[in-house]
């Protein structure tokens, strides 16, 4: 009996950790980044959607080339030149 609830116990750490590991993948942020837009070839600024752990841009939510900001209609060529996101140590 005892080693049925040790394992009942371990199986259930297992899967809060996975559910965990899970959720917080999923996890981004916004960065806004002014820079001159492939598209338009003028000066703009973004708002950026990026992974907490680090790595590439993965969507635009904003761009000061379009009115109103949020429909954009361009081919967001400006995912491929941004540098990834730069993780900031406290």
């Amino acid at each position: 009996m005892e080693t049925f609830i040790a394992i009942l116990i371990v199986f259930t750490l297992a899967l809060v950790l996975i559910a965990t590991a899970g959720a917080f993948s999923r996890v981004s942020r916004t960065a806004s980044r002014s820079f001159r837009c492939p598209c338009t070839n003028r000066d703009v600024t973004a708002d950026f959607e990026e992974g907490v752990w680090g790595g590439p841009p993965t969507g635009v939510s904003r761009c000061s080339a379009f009115e109103p900001a949020t429909a954009i209609t361009c081919g967001r060529h400006c995912l491929g030149i941004m540098p990834p996101a730069v993780s900031v140590q406290t």
